[in-house]
């Protein structure tokens, strides 16, 4: 999903981690130890220069199949890129 599509984001990760869910429980047979955490990143255009106060969340789902899976989550924030110039971002 794109950056202005959050909440597809985290349906589509819900789906994916309760499809994928009995692989993931795997992991550790395949060489990921007990002490790392894959992550998940979640990211998004950024609102702060339109808005007093950002803020996003997370389905109680989603962070419920994370933490089973021992996975963290992160929210990567990202500005638009200038029209004409993409290394304005």
């Amino acid at each position: 999903a794109e950056f202005d599509q959050f909440d597809k984001q985290k349906q589509d990760a819900i789906d994916f981690l309760k499809a994928n869910f009995d692989k993931f429980k795997k992991l550790e047979n395949f060489g990921l130890s007990k002490n790392e955490s894959p992550t998940l990143d979640f990211g998004i255009y950024t609102r702060m220069f339109d808005v007093a106060t950002q803020y996003d969340r997370f389905e109680p789902e989603l962070l419920l199949l994370a933490g089973q899976l021992n996975f963290t989550i992160e929210l990567s924030q990202y500005g638009h890129a200038v029209e004409g110039n993409e290394e304005d971002i």
